[in-house]
């Protein structure tokens, strides 16, 4: 995303943001309580509309981030873990 953006681009983009998110909470059918993970939070976009909407978010940069969630394979990991975030 450029620097410098006017509003009405900001409000397209946050636009189109909202969509995939509500496409994504559609077809992840997650639990009121879940918590989601985002690896590779970049902007935040997504956190924000995750939390927004009543969700624990946990952000994650893989560059700078050490923890064990970054290390971890998550195409192997099925859809339903749960993982203890403390």
């Amino acid at each position: 995303m450029k620097d410098n953006i006017s509003e009405q681009e900001l409000s397209d983009f946050l636009g189109l943001a909202r969509v995939d998110g509500l496409l994504a909470l559609e077809e992840l059918n997650l639990s009121d309580k879940a918590t989601i993970l985002d690896i590779g939070t970049g902007a935040g976009i997504s956190a924000v509309f995750f939390a927004q909407n009543g969700y624990q978010v946990v952000t994650s940069e893989p560059e700078t981030d050490d923890s064990e969630y970054v290390k971890m394979d998550w195409k192997q990991m099925p859809r339903d873990t749960v993982l203890k975030i403390s």
